[in-house]
């Protein structure tokens, strides 16, 4: 069990377990890049998109059968104001079967788990521009099992630098399932859900960063 990490959930629950900051973005960028998605982009909190308000507005799309309207919100939530997210995951789904292939992945996760899931999106399913640190984003607010955590560049840094974990840079499916099982052991270790693990291993990487990055 890391220090840091230890420490971070004391911090957290001092505190009163205050959730995670809504990340900010511009709708208006979204929409121009992804007009299809306009009603769901609208439909989403205009002063920010946190974890609770992501996970929701996924639900309400996957359950009107909007898979790719589920798949654009967890794209918001990712990039936030980052100027070139919109463009970016309008060359994703612009691919040839796009739509088809994130089904695919999203009935793998579905029916089999998240590291099947992260198999399909890495593998047979691959979509060009989509990487693990936005597919398992993805995953973490589609998943019905909430089994599915995000991994991106800034908790692999975190692990290798604050908990000797060493994970491939481009991470495969048996570093992903290594990965959900180390967070699964600390989160049960500190009595805590996995996904806070991963949130506050987040935020604190983060918190290393410009503020301009995340």
């Amino acid at each position: 069990m890391p220090a840091a990490l230890r420490e971070a959930v004391g911090a957290w629950r001092a505190e009163g377990r205050p959730p995670q900051g809504a990340v900010p973005y511009v709708r208006e960028r979204w929409i121009a890049a992804l007009p299809e998605h306009a009603a769901t982009l609208r439909a989403l909190p205009g002063d920010g998109l946190d974890r609770a308000a992501a996970h929701a507005a996924v639900a309400a799309s996957l359950a009107a059968g909007e898979l790719l309207g589920a798949f654009v919100v967890s794209q918001v939530w990712g990039y936030g104001r980052s100027g070139y997210g919109p463009f970016r995951v309008r060359r994703i789904l612009d691919q040839p079967e796009a739509d088809l292939h994130v089904r695919a992945s999203y009935d793998e996760l579905c029916d089999d788990g998240p590291v099947a899931g992260f198999a399909a999106f890495s593998g047979e399913h691959r979509l060009r521009g989509l990487g693990p640190a936005f597919f398992t984003k993805f995953m973490y607010l589609a998943d019905p099992s909430r089994r599915a955590l995000v991994l991106d560049e800034y908790v692999l840094t975190w692990l290798r630098e604050r908990a000797e974990v060493k994970l491939s840079r481009n991470p495969r499916p048996a570093d992903y399932e290594r990965y959900l099982q180390i967070v699964g052991g600390w989160a049960a270790e500190l009595d805590v859900p996995d996904e806070a693990v991963e949130r506050l291993i987040f935020t604190a990487e983060a918190m290393t960063r410009p503020r301009s990055t995340w």
